[in-house]
């Protein structure tokens, strides 16, 4: 098949073993892209586990780890460790890159710096706000 061009004459059509290679680099792409986000994913989990895992063991050792009638000089960690007591584990790798210690929670935090600063979904921002209260 060929098709006609009107500055050039005749264009042949592509070459099908061309549009293959494309298509081939284009899955490999896809794959490398694929296998650096999967590789990406794992090393958040593996660090957020560790992180955990560092938490509960530091509130064993330390009765007063975590008391919230100290809230206000809480570490990053305690910070960490009660984001973790609310079911939101998911930030604390946010939280603990951003050094939120208990002064910041409880004097700076917002909805925005929530959202913009530490990338909390918005229905879990209205649950950290809510849970930041009674502190």
């Amino acid at each position: 098949c060929s098709a006609i061009n009107g500055d050039m004459g005749v264009v042949s059509a592509p070459n099908p073993a061309n549009l293959h290679l494309e298509t081939t680099e284009s899955k490999q792409d896809m794959t490398v892209a694929l296998t650096s986000l999967i590789s990406t994913f794992s090393d958040e989990s593996q660090r957020q586990d560790e992180l955990l895992t560092s938490f509960e063991t530091e509130a064993m050792a330390n009765s007063r780890f975590g008391d919230q009638t100290r809230a206000q000089q809480w570490t990053v960690n305690e910070v960490c460790y009660w984001l973790s007591s609310q079911g939101l584990q998911d930030y604390v790798n946010a939280f603990h890159a951003a050094g939120i210690d208990g002064a910041i929670l409880l004097r700076d935090m917002s909805m925005e710096l929530l959202r913009n600063e530490l990338g909390v979904n918005s229905i879990h921002c209205n649950k950290i706000m809510r849970q930041i209260e009674p502190l």
